[in-house]
């Protein structure tokens, strides 16, 4: 009688050793289950961020062909963010007016020649672009930019703000940028010096193969 309660106190306290290891292999069923599906989502996600920036490359280069301007796109890395910003020539002094010592007006020009002819532009400026063409693009939650190679600089930029010229002769600046996400993928988004032509490849890209 005894040894009946004994076995019913066992029964009702705790887990078998029976109960545990299948509580265990259930979870790691869960795990492997579930596992790969996230990472599937991890990778989707970064796919999705290269396709955004290549995608911004795309509009910022048409818009500044077809309107004659110089865009730059700029990288925030510290936001995962992706925003344009347009050229302005800030306004010119003029070199003349009614109290204008002749001599300060003519040391003028030869400062503005000699500006010239070394290759010293004009006081100018660039300014945030706000429309619906290039409005700021934030990259998928999880999606961060890790560097962008700057090809004709021969430099990678990682810990500061970068950007990337689009001129109105269809030239850019060349460059490779890397997208990557908490799992450490990566996809490059490669980016010609003309014609604005754009191309997503897994994995790093080596400047040499660009």
């Amino acid at each position: 009688m005894i040894q009946k309660r004994i076995r019913k106190n066992r029964k009702g306290f705790g887990f078998t050793l029976i109960e545990l290891v299948f509580a265990m292999f259930i979870m790691a069923l869960i795990a492997r289950v579930s596992i790969p599906k996230i990472n599937s989502v991890f990778r989707i996600n970064l796919k999705t961020g290269a396709t955004r920036v290549a995608a911004y490359f795309r509009a910022a280069y048409e818009r500044s062909v077809m309107r004659h301007e110089r865009i730059r796109v700029s990288f925030d890395a510290e936001k995962s963010q992706l925003f344009a910003e347009q050229f302005m020539n800030s306004p010119v002094e003029p070199l003349w007016n009614g109290d204008t010592d002749i001599d300060d007006a003519i040391a003028k020009i030869e400062k503005r020649l000699e500006d010239e002819r070394s290759g010293k532009s004009l006081p100018s400026q660039f300014e945030r672009l706000e429309s619906e063409d290039l409005q700021p693009e934030t990259l998928p939650k999880g999606v961060r930019i890790k560097g962008v190679y700057l090809l004709k600089d021969d430099k990678l930029v990682t810990d500061q703000l970068s950007y990337i010229d689009f001129n109105p002769n269809g030239f850019t600046s060349p460059a490779i940028i890397y997208v990557t996400n908490d799992t450490e993928d990566v996809y490059s988004v490669v980016l010609s010096a003309i014609g604005g032509k754009v191309r997503i490849e897994k994995g790093e890209v080596q400047p040499g193969d660009a």
